[in-house]
């Protein structure tokens, strides 16, 4: 497998290198997660537009997202970089986290939930992060430059607008894209031709070293 200038394979040539059982096998532990995470009934309709299926493809879009805008996205450090293994503990870690802020935006959203650790104290939640005013910039320029990429590629297909839509109106707080009211099938499609996008983006700046500043043009 080919290596990066900064050591060890990039973020496309591990996620690529990713055997169909090793992917059965992380969406099984997103399965496992998502149960666990749906202790109550409530949190088990809140949660119910999510599926394994949406947090690994989403896992592997901020990996991709994060090769060339940490700031925005998850940059594999090199220890996650040694081995496709250690990538999907990196995947799996990812997974863990966004699970966790959606437990944190149930809280703010509906019913109260107690601050703790929600990986041993089931049915709480992590206190929110700090404000992160410099990701918050560099997230506003890959808005802007992404999603006109996006609408572009979608332009012959009309149907995928209104999830492209959504998604562009809460990119900055908020990483997911389905919705109880828009359809499974288009608002996978769209984070589809997203990764497509990112690999664009990542291929057009493929510079070194990547200070995070490339997208503010």
């Amino acid at each position: 497998m080919p290596s990066q200038e900064n050591g060890g394979p990039s973020a496309t040539e591990l996620l690529e290198a990713i055997t169909p059982e090793q992917e059965q096998q992380l969406q099984a532990f997103a399965r496992r997660r998502l149960r666990r995470a749906a202790n109550t009934p409530w949190l088990q309709r809140y949660l119910a537009p999510n599926s394994a299926e949406d947090l690994v493809q989403e896992a592997k879009a901020k990996v991709l997202l994060g090769e060339q805008f940490p700031q925005a996205g998850r940059r594999l450090k090199f220890r996650n970089r040694v081995s496709v293994e250690a990538c999907l503990a990196c995947l799996r870690g990812i997974i863990e986290s966004d699970l966790s802020n959606l437990l944190k935006v149930a809280r703010r959203r509906g019913e109260h939930l107690s601050v703790g650790d929600g990986r041993t104290e089931p049915g709480t939640v992590d206190p929110p992060d700090p404000l992160d005013p410099a990701g918050d910039l560099v997230r506003r320029d890959l808005r802007r430059v992404a999603f006109a990429r996006l609408r572009d590629r979608a332009a012959a297909e009309p149907d995928l607008l209104p999830a492209i839509l959504q998604w562009e109106e809460g990119f900055l707080t908020d990483d997911r894209i389905a919705a109880e009211e828009l359809d499974r099938k288009p608002a996978h499609r769209v984070r589809v031709m997203f990764r497509e996008v990112l690999q664009e983006l990542a291929a057009e700046l493929s510079v070194a070293p990547v200070t995070g500043k490339e997208m503010l043009l």
